[in-house]
């Protein structure tokens, strides 16, 4: 297959690759591959438009819903509930080991599509199942977004009070609107000193450096949870910004 990379979250970047592969691949199978959360940057897909270039350039639109179920939306359904829209992605694939605490991950799909992948697909075909201890533990959890929305109401309000706090006090977090937030430093040398820092405080933090992500875009990637308390985000914004000012990334 031809594959092509558009820039991050840029439509016209989409729109001109999808133009161009009309042209020279006329009639074949397009596919659109898109994370719903970036999971290094935690800002979202632009999906009403991508499924509208889905669909004006006959493509169909498969999303990695990682980052996004059980974390965006009004309930934690994802992309397609943060966005007020329905049946706009063909293929949603998701992981459960992030807000799943279990292992694995899932295709979901229409029924002509799953039967293929179950005939078809190495992954599946070649791989052990789950252990059943792993599925209780998924369809215990998928039990508690459905049951328990009040986790998501607080989840988006911690994550705002952390963004809101973090940028009052100068740092950079990029485009993220979500409960992922990177925390830009731009130096391996002062992203892998001020995560040490914070670190030896008590407040856990991932240095993200080359290859990880590009060449002097370094960072901290943190993430706010469900469980976290005002006061615990209180808390991670003080060691924060003492850490920062002792390395004189803040003034």
């Amino acid at each position: 297959a031809n594959h092509k990379i558009y820039l991050h979250n840029d439509m016209e970047s989409l729109e001109k690759i999808l133009a161009e592969s009309k042209k020279k691949y006329e009639g074949e199978f397009k596919l659109i591959v898109v994370d719903a959360v970036y999971s290094m940057d935690g800002d979202i897909a632009n999906l009403p438009e991508i499924s509208r270039l889905a669909k004006k350039y006959s493509a169909y639109l498969m999303v990695d819903e990682a980052h996004s179920i059980g974390h965006i939306g009004e309930t934690g359904h994802g992309i397609e509930e943060y966005f007020g829209i329905k049946n706009a992605v063909d293929i949603h694939m998701g992981t459960l080991s992030k807000a799943i605490p279990s292992i694995g991950g899932y295709i979901a799909g229409n029924k002509d599509l799953i039967t293929y992948l179950k005939h078809n697909s190495r992954a599946f075909i070649f791989s052990a199942s789950i252990p059943q201890v792993n599925i209780a533990v998924a369809k215990a959890s998928f039990e508690v977004i459905e049951d328990e929305p009040w986790r998501m109401t607080q989840l988006h309000q911690r994550a705002e009070q952390f963004r809101t706090g973090l940028k009052k006090m100068g740092y950079d977090i990029g485009y993220s609107n979500t409960a992922l937030i990177p925390i830009m430093i731009g130096d391996e040398e002062k992203t892998l000193k001020l995560a040490k820092l914070i670190n030896d405080r008590g407040l856990f933090v991932m240095p993200i450096i080359f290859p990880a992500v590009p060449k002097n875009t370094d960072r901290l990637r943190t993430h706010v949870q469900a469980g976290h308390t005002k006061k615990d985000i209180s808390n991670a914004l003080d060691i924060l910004e003492e850490s920062g000012k002792e390395l004189g990334i803040l003034k």
